[in-house]
């Protein structure tokens, strides 16, 4: 699990504050991390705003709780913290919460969560760059698209995702040549998207 351990534009004292509530949770005291990190993310600080996201969505504070977790996720979203967008795109993708202003079908829930992983690749998120990979790979909740798999696996890859770099050397087994030469023309001509998208859809 990739959680951004540095505070970003924060004060000294807070980014040593949040140190302590990730040391915390490393150490998997989970109710001291909390007591740490609450301060800083009603303050406005992503990173404790998006520590907190995880420790609600995966129940180390108890039960899951998907509408908390996506409470703090989208505070951090709207500060452009792609791990963010990471995590209410899985959360969406998996059905797992009501996304805001989205329709209530599946379709419409999935497709919201597909938006935000892709927010989240664009930003450059490694782990949202490799599921949009096996998303496009497989034509799931997107059209098949073999060059943009191949886009996402490499750009995964150059990150030193072994995964990716698996997933790719097995979708180029399948492509033609055309299909493989506009999959690097893409990963080639990349570049991280800075757009701001907003966290929910009926806005």
């Amino acid at each position: 699990m990739a959680v951004l351990a540095v505070a970003f534009g924060q004060s000294g004292f807070a980014r040593a504050d949040y140190q302590d509530g990730f040391a915390a949770f490393e150490m998997r005291d989970y109710s001291r991390a909390y007591e740490e990190l609450l301060p800083l993310a009603e303050q406005g600080d992503a990173n404790a705003q998006n520590l907190l996201g995880i420790m609600f969505k995966t129940g180390l504070l108890g039960l899951r709780d998907y509408d908390s977790a996506v409470t703090w996720f989208e505070r951090a979203a709207e500060q452009e913290l792609a791990e963010a967008y990471y995590h209410l795109g899985l959360i969406y993708f998996q059905l797992q919460a009501q996304a805001p202003g989205v329709p209530r079908r599946p379709e419409a829930v999935r497709g919201f969560g597909v938006e935000n992983l892709a927010h989240a690749a664009n930003l450059g998120h490694v782990q949202a760059q490799l599921y949009m990979g096996h998303l496009h790979a497989a034509g799931t909740d997107v059209p098949p698209d073999p060059a943009q798999a191949f886009m996402w696996y490499q750009l995964a890859a150059w990150q030193r995702n072994s995964l990716a770099a698996a997933a790719r050397d097995r979708l180029v087994a399948t492509l033609t040549p055309e299909q493989l030469a506009a999959g690097k023309l893409l990963a080639r001509d990349w570049k991280p998207r800075r757009t701001v998208m907003s966290v929910s859809g009926g806005r």
